[in-house]
């Protein structure tokens, strides 16, 4: 029986992640694992109800860009992130990001 919203467990005693990944696009499981904190900071970005509290979600995106170009961690692959996790349903983007991540490293496309 193929899985649907309506015979899925509850949140959280669901064990087949990768069905649940597959039936709601917001639940994507292929982020770089050094994007955990960008992900938070993005997702308060497009849940901002006023320009003030977008403004200051995005000074804290700026920060922690900056952070992650500290460590180490190639400017553009960032960007390229950045601009999955503004729209994270739009499928250009994401290719946009497993083409440049390919190019770099094959092994980093597949890293995570």
């Amino acid at each position: 029986m193929p899985a649907t919203p309506s015979n899925l467990p509850l949140a959280g005693t669901c064990t087949d992640v990768a069905t649940r990944c597959s039936l709601y696009g917001f639940l994507r499981m292929d982020y770089p694992e050094w994007s955990g904190h960008l992900i938070n900071l993005y997702w308060n970005v497009r849940n901002a109800r006023f320009a003030r509290q977008k403004r200051k979600a995005y000074r804290r995106v700026r920060v922690e860009k900056l952070r992650l170009v500290e460590a180490g961690i190639d400017p553009e692959k960032i960007r390229l992130i950045s601009l999955v996790l503004c729209q994270p349903n739009n499928q250009k983007r994401w290719d946009r990001y497993f083409a440049y991540a390919a190019t770099v490293d094959p092994q980093l496309a597949f890293d995570f």
